[in-house]
């Protein structure tokens, strides 16, 4: 066997090796995986059939959870705890205002959403 031979059989025995290497490394990664998911499926039914209740309070929960993300270097955006997604109603009168108002060049042909639906 000459020398390029003998080349090419090294290069195909690292070539198999990083193949096997591989694909040992994506069994083990999918079997944690759904190792992983199993246990978190295991987790939620048993909070849900009320067996099992979360840990802490709620603000510690989200404490813990932020806490995880930082320390795994998950980038989240954090949001104001005080901060409410829901609508108190303050912005209504401005938008019912600018609603009824009359188009600028005077004409009573005003067919905006809020004259057709009242």
């Amino acid at each position: 066997m000459n020398e390029s031979d003998q080349s090419m059989a090294r290069l195909r025995d690292a070539l198999g090796a990083a193949v096997s290497r591989g694909r040992r490394a994506q069994a083990e990664a999918h079997e944690n995986s759904e190792g992983f998911r199993r246990r978190s499926r295991e987790i939620g039914d048993r909070i849900r059939s009320g067996e099992l209740k979360p840990e802490g309070t709620g603000s510690k929960r989200l404490q813990s959870a932020a806490d995880y993300r930082d320390r795994v270097g998950l980038d989240v955006e954090r949001f104001p705890a005080e901060e409410s997604d829901v609508d108190d109603g303050k912005n209504v009168s401005e938008s019912l205002e600018s609603q009824e108002q009359t188009p600028s060049d005077g004409s009573d042909l005003d067919f905006s959403q809020a004259q057709i639906l009242r």
